[in-house]
């Protein structure tokens, strides 16, 4: 059954009713008499109609909530990733251990650092 808005909307509401009927169902009568059991029959029938309606909406919610965590999980482990391969790359360029910074740091200060030269 696809779930419209529509769709939703009604189950919803006729559950609602449902549970407000019930709500508001007194066991004495207009005669102040105790009904029979036999008067709860609609309450039960409601429930085996309306039921079922809302069980399927609910199942049919959790599945649509469960399916939208799984891509965000996909989403998250991915970006995981990309962190870890960016810092994989910014390690390899020096920067991560602090030696790149410290170069930067003195080339802004106009402090030159020439590579140390073998002698022969």
């Amino acid at each position: 059954m696809p779930y419209t808005e529509e769709t939703i909307n009604k189950i919803i509401k006729d559950f609602q009713n449902l549970l407000m009927d019930a709500d508001n169902f007194s066991s004495l009568g207009s005669n102040q008499i105790e009904k029979q059991d036999t008067e709860y029959k609609q309450f039960w029938l409601g429930l085996r109609k309306e039921g079922p309606e809302t069980l399927g909406l609910i199942k049919h919610l959790i599945e649509v909530l469960d399916d939208k965590l799984s891509k965000n999980e996909e989403v998250e482990e991915e970006g995981v990733k990309r962190g870890r391969e960016t810092a994989e790359y910014l390690k390899s360029q020096g920067f991560m251990s602090g030696k790149k910074d410290k170069e930067n740091k003195k080339e802004k200060q106009g402090v030159v650092t020439a590579p140390m030269m073998e002698m022969e």
